[in-house]
């Protein structure tokens, strides 16, 4: 028995929408597609020019360092290799005046609409965003000053607790040579005969020698120290700038947006006046 086949003047076939239906559709109402479109860039160009643009200025500054040494008179942060925990962990040759951390904490909450994050080891770069970009920059220039200075105080008190130290030792160094002289004038004005006294002098004045190569190196170290080469301050190495063009309203980003979404809506527009439009044909069609 073969089977019958639906007969094509079934309720779906009215129903069917082809896309040919849907391009004359667009086309019928194309004035409604591009009236909406042109509302929606002319309503996204009216906003971009009353926006206020905003402006973004940055800048880079370098923290300073010190040379690490034992008995610190202030804390400073140190650099240490990694080590395993049951290994020592050795100091490093150079001491950061502050941690980068602390820094860019104290900054974030300093900074108006700004952000303060660390760029590579020492490095830590600041952004702002302000209506005036000369209002940004000098922002900027007053954080670096005020950081620059708060490390330059830090610098100052170690160079001088570096020269009170080289100072003691000095004092100890010309105490020991003072008593090297008293003591080879007092050898020349004994006798022969007092050997005994003369061995005690001989062999005090050697202990006293012993300590002057110690002392010695250790005033090198402490003006090692003081070197150009371990001791340097916090400095700027961007100096604060404004971008020449706003961040903020980003104009080609919203009129691209603004287009897609006039095109959409546009089209949902059409599709919602046609379907007016043949509701409106169907009760016409009712009432006669």
């Amino acid at each position: 028995m073969a089977t019958q086949q639906p007969p094509h003047d079934t309720p779906y076939a009215d129903d069917e929408i082809s896309l040919i239906d849907l391009w004359r559709v667009l086309a019928r109402r194309r004035f409604w597609i591009l009236a909406t479109f042109v509302l929606v860039m002319v309503l996204a160009g009216a906003w971009l020019a009353l926006k206020t643009p905003v402006y973004e200025a940055s800048a880079s500054i370098e923290i300073g360092t010190v040379a690490a040494h034992p008995d610190k008179t202030k804390e400073v942060y140190v650099l240490d290799s990694p080590q395993k925990e049951d290994s020592p962990k050795p100091r490093s040759s150079l001491e950061l005046l502050e941690d980068p951390a602390a820094v860019t904490n104290r900054l974030n909450s300093s900074l108006q609409s700004g952000t303060a994050e660390v760029q590579s080891g020492r490095i830590i770069q600041l952004t702002t965003r302000s209506e005036d970009p000369e209002q940004a920059t000098r922002q900027l220039r007053g954080v670096l000053e005020e950081l620059r200075n708060r490390h330059a105080g830090y610098l100052e008190t170690f160079r001088s607790n570096i020269r009170e130290r080289a100072e003691e030792v000095n004092q100890r160094i010309g105490f020991i040579e003072d008593q090297q002289a008293q003591f080879e004038a007092k050898l020349g004005e004994l006798d022969a005969n007092t050997s005994a006294a003369i061995g005690a002098l001989l062999t005090l004045e050697q202990r006293l020698f012993n300590r002057l190569p110690q002392l010695e190196e250790q005033r090198r170290e402490l003006l090692n120290q003081l070197s150009e080469r371990l001791t340097q301050p916090t400095r700027i190495i961007a100096e604060p700038t404004a971008t020449s063009n706003p961040v903020e309203p980003k104009n080609r980003l919203v009129l691209a947006l603004a287009a897609v979404l006039g095109l959409m809506l546009g089209v949902f527009v059409a599709f919602f006046r046609e379907f007016l439009t043949r509701v409106a044909e169907a009760g016409e069609e009712e009432t006669e």
